[in-house]
């Protein structure tokens, strides 16, 4: 059995951490009831051996079988497969428990693989009720079977895993008289009860949220609990007075652990149930909501936009502030600014009304024509300038006759 996590397995995992917690645990405390272990090659998967429940007709078997955790172990349940024919389970097969992997809204993160095994023999005298992986064979055949499972460890097709729960069955046979010798730590019915209890306290009695998986668990915990009380009973009627005492001791235990849980859950009358306290993760979210809003609200409140128009200004007057500019015309055109800008200290500069904002565009169109008929007389002079030229290049060259006439017959 692996006492160390292997290399391979990351030891900052929280699934494997527990793991190996619990491998410490079964080894520190050993128990005459089970034994259970680790695969060398897989933390994950753990071969078991089980006692027959004393005092029903699985009392001397010795049942294997197997543990598949979960990667979110203990988050979430484990599976069980069975080994051993018993009458009750089917063999390999995932068996259906309020336990295992078929309810995971039973399962509390607080039980182990040593609650679960505890569970499952305390299940065994339970009837199957059609449960998947559960068998309702007679007494005197579930005997049968028990007597059988002595003689030798089921075979499975691993060798590692063979010499595993070939190694687990010697030890149950080698500790079967020191389990015989000491008294059981809890009867299989107590067991049961306390199991029953613990999942009715997670979910409110079976009511609720998972009353329909939890229904079917609570009534195989009654009939088994019949069951086993009526065997135990004649036994105490025959047997010594400590084992009498022993039976009352764990009745008066579970009625007293009843109580306590019922004390537990329901507040003294008046007085008003405790507010949970909030939970980090969210006590953080709700702070930072806090200081976004704060911030915001320290922010100045947004300018309004210079290029929209002011209001009531006509819709035109709109569009003739959003154009585009024209092509300058001439470099004092160009270096004039677009939107024209009304001179300082006039009544549009002022933010006039509409109308002294038209009058101020239809000047500055005005202007605008006006440097175009400046620059077209511009053109002209300089087409006069180059005839002239040319007529005294060509007098200068001899031709000037026949130029002059040229230019006279000219459109």
């Amino acid at each position: 059995m692996a006492s160390e996590a292997p290399a391979r397995w990351n030891a900052r995992n929280p699934a494997v951490r527990r793991i190996m917690q619990e491998i410490r645990e079964l080894q520190q405390e050993q128990s005459t009831e089970f034994i259970a272990e680790a695969m060398e090659d897989d933390i994950f998967e753990f071969a078991f051996a089980v006692r027959g429940p004393p005092d029903t007709e699985f009392e001397g078997g010795i049942y294997h079988g197997r543990i598949l955790l979960p990667a979110e172990y203990p988050f979430k349940p484990p599976s069980f497969l069975m080994l051993t024919p018993s009458g009750r389970f089917q063999t390999a097969v995932k068996i259906c428990l309020s336990i295992s992997s078929h309810h995971p809204e039973h399962w509390q993160p607080s039980w182990s693989v040593r609650t679960a095994l505890t569970a499952l023999i305390a299940f065994m005298p339970s009837p199957g009720a059609g449960a998947l992986g559960s068998l309702d064979y007679s007494p005197e055949e579930r005997r049968q079977l028990a007597a059988k499972s002595r003689a030798a460890a089921p075979k499975v097709a691993s060798a590692a895993r063979q010499r595993v729960i070939d190694d687990l069955h010697a030890r149950m046979l080698a500790s079967e008289p020191a389990a015989r010798a000491a008294a059981p730590a809890e009867a299989p019915a107590a067991a049961l009860a306390r199991l029953r209890r613990e999942v009715e306290a997670a979910h409110g009695g079976g009511s609720g949220g998972g009353g329909e998986a939890a229904a079917p668990a609570a009534a195989q915990a009654q009939a088994a609990a019949e069951e086993v009380d009526a065997p135990a009973q004649r036994a105490s009627d025959s047997g010594p007075a400590a084992r009498e005492a022993e039976e009352q001791a764990a009745a008066a235990a579970a009625a007293g652990d009843a109580t306590a849980a019922k004390q537990k859950a329901a507040p003294p009358a008046g007085e008003q149930p405790q507010q949970q306290p909030l939970q980090p993760q969210q006590q953080q979210q709700e702070e930072e909501q806090e200081q976004r809003q704060a911030e915001q609200q320290r922010q100045p409140p947004a300018e309004p936009r210079s290029d929209l128009p002011p209001a009531g200004e006509p819709s035109d007057q709109s569009a003739l502030r959003r154009r585009a500019p024209p092509a300058p015309s001439s470099p004092s055109a160009a270096a004039r600014p677009w939107p024209p800008r009304a001179p300082a200290g006039s009544p549009a500069a002022e933010g006039g009304g509409p109308e002294l904002r038209l009058r101020a565009a239809q000047a500055q169109a005005a202007a605008a024509s006006g440097d175009r008929g400046l620059t077209l007389l511009a053109v002209v002079l300089s087409i006069a300038i180059a005839a002239l030229l040319l007529r005294k290049i060509a007098a200068a060259l001899g031709g000037g006759s026949r130029v002059d006439a040229a230019l006279l017959h000219s459109p």
